[in-house]
């Protein structure tokens, strides 16, 4: 053999190993350094991008999937409140207060809707399920609490001390300016509808079609897609308004009248 050859093909081995013990390296340093992230300052957690920004493997993605979802304020005391939320026999609309509670508000809830969009590409990219479910769960959410915000008339800003009874009347004011029964929906409902028409797609396809999918989530979710009439750029607004227990017309695409069946009805 060449020796030349032989040679070559040494080093590229040699530069092929070490390129995967520096992935590893930095995959650790940047776990670690996820660890220690206080939960009174979450935005420390985008210091540790620096270690894998450069790679493209699923552990890679996994970690900036979570590092985005970190910075953003999403701690296991907000996961706990969300799951409990569901339980919440008073809440009228289970979904969307479960799907609020996760949103990402820090340091506002501008910048935190920007964060849970950035960290689902890399969720959905990381190949997990999980994650890419939760993803979808919280860029919901984070659409909600930011469009709350953003009403010129009568604007709310949840925050995590928020009480499920705060939550649930929010959630009933983005819904009647949202989803208005045979009416254009407030300006401010409009900005991110394609998002979460995504999104709305996402979740039915990746979680909502498995044998496990929590039909407090799912229902109104697949309810979108259905008669969003296959649509799927309409099924945000399709949301909303089953989320409004009204039916989407999707020639106008606004809601109609009041749902007497189906999973959009009260």
């Amino acid at each position: 053999m060449n020796k030349f050859f032989v040679v070559a093909l040494l080093a590229a081995i040699f530069s092929l190993s070490a390129c995967e013990k520096n992935e590893s390296d930095d995959i650790n340093k940047a776990q670690n350094c996820l660890d220690k992230v206080h939960e009174a300052n979450p935005d420390e957690a985008l210091a540790c991008l620096e270690f894998v920004k450069g790679y493209d493997s699923q552990q890679a993605n996994i970690l900036k999937c979570s590092i985005y979802i970190t910075s953003g304020g999403l701690m296991e005391t907000k996961i706990t409140k969300g799951y409990n939320i569901l339980k919440d026999s008073t809440q009228t609309n289970k979904a969307a207060s479960f799907m609020a509670v996760l949103a990402l508000d820090y340091p506002d809830l501008d910048t935190g809707y920007t964060k849970a969009v950035q960290a689902s590409e890399f969720c959905t990219a990381s190949g997990v399920p999980g994650l890419r479910y939760l993803s979808d769960i919280v860029v919901a959410g984070s659409f909600m609490a930011k469009t709350l915000s953003h009403f010129a008339v009568g604007a709310v800003t949840l925050t995590p001390t928020s009480s499920p009874t705060v939550v649930n009347n929010a959630l009933n004011s983005l819904i009647s300016k949202c989803a208005p029964s045979g009416g254009a929906p407030d300006a401010a409902c409009a900005t991110d509808l394609p998002q979460l028409a995504a999104t709305v797609t996402s979740l039915a396809g990746s979680y909502c079609s498995t044998s496990g999918a929590d039909p407090n989530v799912c229902n109104q979710i697949d309810a979108a897609l259905a008669t969003s009439g296959g649509n799927s750029a309409a099924a945000g607004q399709a949301m909303l308004c089953c989320m409004g227990h009204l039916n989407y017309d999707p020639t106008l695409n606004q809601c109609g009248a009041a749902a007497t069946t189906g999973p959009c009805k009260p």
